[in-house]
């Protein structure tokens, strides 16, 4: 087994598949940094949520300079250690997000769930699940037997996650809506839309990408 790191510069399809997860996550910290500071003085541990919505910007911005990992030559005996291999590494990509994006979220949510009620702590422990299913989920995808073994079950997880996410947002967007909250509603509609846009377009986009190769 021969191990390469490739930046996502030199191959479209890394490229690609790293913009799609850009598109979502830039434009939703940029509109909850905003939502949270301009409310700043009524919101709790509002500078806890911004902290965090600066520091996934932070994040979506270096994973372009940080390179994934290509296998060749790979034994069957070996495939497992790879699937190990890529799973830690995938899991240091995306813990950061389950804290950023869903965790400190659901305690921020927590944090003010007396005044304004339940939206933002369910939204926060939504995109939690959401997160730790894709940490998880990914262990399968990369070992084929197991994909295999389990293909119709993922397939059944992945709507129900995909609408997990989508109520997410959807209660950001409910949040804005009962406490006229503007930059809120944004949020929500900004992000539903493009998650419901991306969930059917991506495998389109990929697929134009990999024939122009």
């Amino acid at each position: 087994m021969e191990l390469f790191f490739v930046f996502f510069f030199s191959n479209p399809i890394f490229l690609i598949n790293q913009l799609l997860r850009a598109i979502t996550i830039i434009p939703y910290n940029i509109l909850l940094l905003l939502a949270v500071k301009k409310n700043k003085q009524e919101f709790r541990k509002s500078k806890m949520m911004m902290i965090s919505c600066l520091v996934a910007l932070i994040l979506s911005v270096a994973y372009f300079f940080i390179p994934g990992i290509v296998a060749i030559n790979v034994s069957q005996e070996e495939s497992i250690i790879l699937t190990i291999i890529f799973s830690l590494y995938n899991a240091g990509y995306m813990v950061p997000y389950i804290i950023t994006q869903g965790v400190l979220l659901l305690i921020f949510g927590i944090k003010n769930k007396e005044k304004y009620n339940s939206f933002i702590f369910i939204a926060g422990m939504l995109l939690t699940i959401d997160y730790t299913y894709l940490i998880i989920s990914n262990f399968f995808f990369l070992n084929y037997e197991l994909y295999s073994t389990f293909r119709l079950l993922f397939s059944v997880l992945g709507y129900i996650n995909f609408a997990v996410r989508i109520s997410a947002y959807v209660f950001l967007l409910i949040q804005g809506i009962r406490y006229h909250q503007n930059l809120f509603t944004a949020l929500g509609i900004t992000m539903v839309s493009l998650h419901i846009a991306l969930f059917f377009l991506s495998p389109i986009i990929v697929s134009l990408t990999i024939q122009f190769l």
